[in-house]
């Protein structure tokens, strides 16, 4: 692929070069073979040849050649382009998704925690309150206050030991 054939000058072959570059720059998502090739017959200066039209007017048949296929070029790149705009964003949505789900989920369990813990609380005031009833119950039945029931609680142990 000649770039530069029937250029009529070397101001016109500057100005092809640099319209070319950047269509086909790497950087600007361009074939980085073609950036080469056409930086190769750009330094390597190829000549320029022109065609005179009627009326004296000047044209380059190169000069169109090589923006009908850069337009070719761009629309590929520009179709790939968007198929890759399109992934990203569907990444993006996706994403967003799974940013709203983890959200959601943090959130419930940051009420769940919040319940748990006030569940806790009142289990432990529960127990002490609990441990506080045995402790007297455990006081008072070492209290020997009525001998008879005493005697009766002694009887009764004697009782079941017997039976064991």
């Amino acid at each position: 692929m000649d770039f530069f054939n029937d250029c009529k000058n070397a101001m016109e072959k500057k100005n092809l070069y640099k319209k070319l570059a950047k269509l086909f720059h790497p950087d600007r998502g361009g074939d980085a073979e073609l950036m080469k090739e056409l930086t190769s017959q750009y330094e390597n200066g190829h000549s320029c040849t022109s065609t005179q039209g009627q009326g004296g007017e000047s044209y380059t048949h190169g000069y169109h050649d090589g923006m009908r296929r850069a337009k070719e070029d761009i629309r590929e790149q520009s179709s790939y382009s968007n198929r890759k705009i399109a992934g990203l964003n569907q990444n993006i949505y996706d994403l967003k998704g799974q940013i709203i789900q983890k959200q959601k989920e943090i959130e419930f369990l940051m009420e769940n925690s919040t319940e748990i813990t006030l569940h806790n609380e009142k289990l432990t005031k529960q127990l002490e309150a609990a441990n506080i009833e045995i402790e007297k119950w455990q006081e008072d039945a070492r209290k020997p206050t009525n001998p008879i029931a005493a005697i009766f609680s002694y009887v009764k142990k004697l009782m079941k030991a017997e039976e064991s």
